[in-house]
This record gives C-alpha cells, sequence and structure tokens, in this order.
C-alpha cells in the first residue's frame, strides 16, 4: 500500500535578486527656428523686407536607461531577503498491520527425566509498509 498524504510545513528560503543598474546622462538636441530678421538693402534705410532666418541653440536632456546584467561574484549588487515559504511534499504515509504468528518451545517439566512439553502462545507481529 503506496498510500501519499500532502504534508504542509514552512521553511526559511533566501529569495535574492539583482538590483538594476540606472545611468543617465545629458542628451544634447538642436532646436531651431525661423525668425523674421529686417534685411536692409539701401542706406539710407528705403528699401528694407522680412527675410527669415535660422536661429539655432543646443539644448540638454537627460536621458536614463536601466541595465539589468548579470551579476559577477566580485560584485555585491545582489540584494537578498529570507522569507518564510510554505512548501507541500507528499510524503508516504506508513500503514501497519497487526499479524497474528504462533510461538511454540519446549519447556521442560521433570528434570530428572529429562521430559519436557510445548508451550505454545500467540505473538502478534507489527508489520509495516
Amino acid at each position: 500500500n503506496d498510500v501519499q498524504e500532502p504534508v504542509t510545513s514552512v521553511v526559511p528560503v533566501q529569495k535574492c535578486y539583482t538590483k538594476p543598474r540606472k545611468s543617465c546622462q545629458q542628451v544634447p538636441k538642436e532646436q531651431c527656428k525661423e525668425v523674421p530678421k529686417e534685411d536692409c538693402k539701401d542706406v539710407p534705410r528705403e528699401k528694407c523686407e522680412q527675410v527669415p532666418r535660422q536661429e539655432c541653440r543646443t539644448e540638454y536632456r537627460q536621458a536614463c536607461y536601466t541595465h539589468h546584467r548579470a551579476v559577477t561574484k566580485y560584485e555585491d549588487k545582489q540584494e537578498c531577503r529570507t522569507i518564510q515559504d510554505r512548501v507541500e511534499k507528499k510524503v508516504p504515509r506508513e500503514v501497519c498491520n497487526s499479524v497474528p504468528r504462533k510461538e511454540c518451545k519446549q519447556v521442560p517439566y521433570n528434570e530428572t527425566e529429562y521430559k519436557s512439553e510445548t508451550s505454545c502462545a500467540t505473538v502478534h507481529e507489527r508489520r509495516c509498509s
């Protein structure tokens, strides 16, 4: 008889994870726009016209990236904590029976004539599977 029964126990388990590394840097971006400027060709100013010109300036914005990388044995970037975890195992349950067995032995009843008689008793033996 192979009877399985679930046994639940609470065991401490260490859970570890790698903290992601975040790196940021300033990224330049050129911003341009058209601005009208007055352009005069003659002196004195008789003939002026609005000529579009581009004005540009460099703006910086912060760009950040998260890196998930493997931890080498020389780095201490892992964070670990111990949690209580439920573990369920199927454990074979022992089934035992009492098996009667007849046990007999010779018992002397007269020592001078070396006579004996047989005495029997029922012994219960426990057998488990």
